[in-house]
């Protein structure tokens, strides 16, 4: 039946034809199995002289037929175009959709265009100078607002880019230009000291000088000199302002610093008593030497002290106002005699979290005690 379909398809005509039912039957029968014309593939003729055999155990079943490679791959060909043809439908259908929304935004867009236009025309000169002198103003003040948001970035950009690069360098300038100075001090001491035995009192002046800065002889070179000092002290002075403001966030780089600062002048207090025992040992003589040199360090230590207190004023008053006059005080007694019991810090934090809702807001009164020992 199947064969009769496929052949009816192909020549659209019967493939078997008589003038009665028996004369029918006697050609299916008896009769030659008809073939497609020469325009159809050999490949599909050969199915259909499969399908119209005369014995009916010879005859593929339709699952057979599916599997053959000629039907299998038309079957592809045919689903494939079946799937192209399904998109291409929906994409139309979607511009028949589209097209009346988009022609009435159109003539939505060109009825307001028109309307405006009326507006305009029906507006006097005067008006019309007046629109257009607004429509000006509004879009230089976007400019300008644009511009103006842009400086502010780079300037915000500029100041925290500055902020960094001055804090590094924060007491920089003053440790080299004091250790520059020792340096300078120290060797014309120990030049003094080999010239002859009778400079032995400059020797000792030389070193009791050692905190002070070396001033130029010449009057040229000594203004100079003067002016840089100035205005590396103003340079200072507004970081240190500076730095006030950024003490809470950077407690542990000031550690730091100080940490540097304080072993820079331990070396240099080490040189000056290197250079007593040097004297004491002279064939000078111990009196002389000894006389004056108890105040060889005075004016560093007098410059380290007066920095470290500064300093520890403003982490006193930092936590203060982190944690209030009271708290302050409570975590300040408990953390002083915690440590000098040798508490271990498990415990420590436990007993913080009692006076306080975070122990780590505790860490300014730490450092503070650590710099009062080290004072």
């Amino acid at each position: 039946s199947l064969g009769c379909i496929l052949y009816e398809m192909c020549c659209m005509n019967h493939a078997f034809t008589g003038h009665n039912f028996l004369s029918v039957v006697l050609k299916i029968v008896e009769g030659d199995t008809p073939s497609l014309p020469d325009t159809y593939p050999s490949k599909l003729n050969a199915v259909l002289h499969s399908m119209l055999n005369k014995n009916p155990s010879l005859r593929p079943a339709a699952a057979e037929i599916l599997k053959i490679p000629y039907i299998d791959e038309q079957l592809k060909n045919i689903e494939y175009n079946f799937t192209n043809m399904t998109v291409k439908n929906k994409a139309l259908n979607w511009q028949k959709e589209a097209a009346p929304i988009l022609d009435a935004m159109q003539r939505k867009v060109h009825l307001q265009t028109l309307q405006e236009l009326s507006e305009v025309q029906k507006m006097t000169p005067r008006e019309r100078m007046r629109l257009r002198k607004l429509n000006a103003a509004d879009e230089k003040g976007k400019k300008l607002k644009q511009l103006a948001e842009e400086k502010y970035q780079e300037n915000i950009k500029r100041m925290q880019e500055f902020r960094l690069r001055n804090f590094q360098q924060l007491n920089v300038n003053v440790l080299h230009v004091t250790h520059l100075c020792v340096c300078h001090r120290l060797y014309l001491a120990l030049e003094s000291q080999s010239c002859s035995n009778t400079n032995n009192l400059e020797v000792h002046q030389s070193l009791g000088c050692l905190a002070e800065p070396y001033i130029p002889e010449d009057p040229e070179i000594a203004e100079e000199y003067y002016n840089d000092e100035f205005e590396s002290c103003s340079e200072d002075s507004e970081e240190e302002e500076e730095d006030v403001e950024a003490s809470q966030t950077v407690s542990k780089t000031n550690h730091q610093v100080y940490v540097i600062f304080g072993n820079t002048i331990y070396d240099i207090e080490a040189m000056v008593k290197y250079l007593e025992s040097v004297l004491d040992n002279s064939s000078l003589g111990s009196g002389t030497v000894t006389g004056a040199s108890p105040g060889v360090p005075q004016g560093f230590r007098a410059l380290n002290s007066t920095m470290a207190e500064t300093k520890l004023k403003r982490m006193r008053e930092s936590a203060i106002g982190k944690l209030g006059g009271e708290v302050f005080e409570a975590v300040y007694s408990y953390l002083k005699h915690a440590r000098q019991q040798n508490t271990s810090e498990e415990e420590i934090r436990r007993c913080l979290e009692k006076l306080v809702t975070r122990a780590s807001d505790c860490f300014e009164v730490d450092q503070l005690l650590y710099f009062e020992e080290q004072l």
